[in-house]
C-alpha cells in the first residue's frame, strides 16, 4: 500500500512540473533572513499576493548601515530636499555677471563719478569707462579708460590692465596760476572678493577690496602737464550678497605736476571718501 501511495505522489509532482530541486532552491534562497520584509512574510508571498513575479521590485533599499529602510519599504518616506540650495548663505553665493558699473564718491571737497561698460569675451572682458574727478582746491580731471581683464569670471580675484586718457585743468594753491594738461597713462586695477566674513552676530557679509593705480610719465604728458600719478584704495560692503551693490569707504592720492611760465609746480591732493557702486 505504501508503495502505491508513493508512486501516486511522484506522478502528481512530475505532472505539475515542480521538482525537488526547485522546492529546495525556493526554501534556501527566497526565505533567507536578509530578504524577509518587516511584516515577516517572504517576498515570494508578497509578489504572489500582488500578482507580480519580480522579486527585486518588492525589496526596499538598504540604509547606510546595511539594513532596510522601513519608510522606503512602506512608501512613506518624504522626498529629499536640496538643503544646500535652501540654506544658501553669502559664503556660497556666486557673483552675478554684469555689463555696466556706476560709481560715485564724495567728501566735503572732492566729488567723483564714473561709468564703465564691460563686454564678455569667454571668461575675460574688454572694458571702457569715462569719469570725472573734481577737487575744488586743486584740479578738475576727466578720464577715459580702455582695459582688458577677467570681470566675467567668478574667481575671487579680478583684475584690469589698460590705458587711461587724461584731460583737465589745475590751479596753483598759493597763486593765480592755472594750467591745462593732457596725457596718456597706464592703468592697473584689482578687486578681491572676500565672501562670507562673519563680523556681526555670525551673519556672513561679503566685502570687496579694490585698488587702482594710474601713471602718466613725462613723455606722454602734453600741454602744461609734466607727470600724473593717482592711487586709490577702497573697501566695499556688499548690500545684496550678489556683487551688484556696495557701500564704499576709501582713500585717494593724486599727484599732478605742471610746468607753466618756466616754473614747475604741483597740484596734488589726498582725500578720504564715502560712496556707492552699482553693477547691472
Amino acid at each position: 500500500m505504501k508503495k502505491i501511495i508513493f508512486f501516486i505522489l511522484m506522478i502528481l509532482l512530475i505532472g505539475s512540473g515542480v521538482s525537488f530541486a526547485e522546492i529546495l532552491a525556493f526554501s534556501t534562497e527566497d526565505l533567507s533572513p536578509k530578504d524577509v520584509p518587516p511584516s515577516g512574510r517572504s517576498y515570494k508571498y508578497d509578489d504572489y499576493m500582488s500578482g507580480s513575479d519580480k522579486k527585486s521590485s518588492a525589496r526596499p533599499k538598504t540604509s547606510g548601515d546595511g539594513g532596510y529602510n522601513y519608510d522606503d519599504y512602506m512608501g512613506t518616506s518624504a522626498p529629499v530636499e536640496n538643503t544646500a540650495a535652501r540654506n544658501r548663505s553669502a559664503r556660497s553665493r556666486d557673483v552675478m555677471p554684469y555689463h555696466f558699473e556706476f560709481e560715485a564718491n564724495v567728501n566735503p571737497n572732492v566729488v567723483e563719478g564714473r561709468l564703465g561698460v564691460f563686454l564678455p569675451m569667454n571668461l575675460n572682458s574688454i572694458g571702457a569707462a569715462v569719469g570725472v574727478l573734481y577737487d575744488k582746491d586743486n584740479f578738475t580731471i576727466g578720464n577715459a579708460d580702455l582695459t582688458f581683464g577677467n570681470r566675467q569670471n567668478n574667481d575671487p580675484f579680478l583684475f584690469d590692465i589698460g590705458l587711461r586718457g587724461l584731460f583737465g585743468s589745475a590751479e596753483k594753491s598759493d597763486s593765480t596760476y592755472n594750467g591745462d594738461f593732457k596725457g596718456l597713462g597706464f592703468l592697473v586695477s584689482a578687486i578681491y572678493n572676500l565672501q562670507g566674513a562673519e563680523v556681526l552676530y555670525q551673519m556672513p557679509i561679503n566685502f570687496e577690496i579694490a585698488g587702482e593705480m594710474s601713471f602718466a610719465p613725462t613723455p606722454v604728458c602734453f600741454g602744461d602737464g609734466e607727470q600724473y600719478m593717482e592711487a586709490k584704495l577702497s573697501l566695499g560692503i556688499d548690500l545684496f550678497g550678489d556683487g551688484r551693490g556696495f557701500i564704499i569707504l576709501g582713500g585717494r592720492y593724486v599727484n599732478l605736476r605742471l610746468n607753466k611760465y618756466s616754473e614747475n609746480w604741483d597740484a596734488s591732493g589726498s582725500s578720504y571718501f564715502l560712496g556707492f557702486k552699482l553693477r547691472f
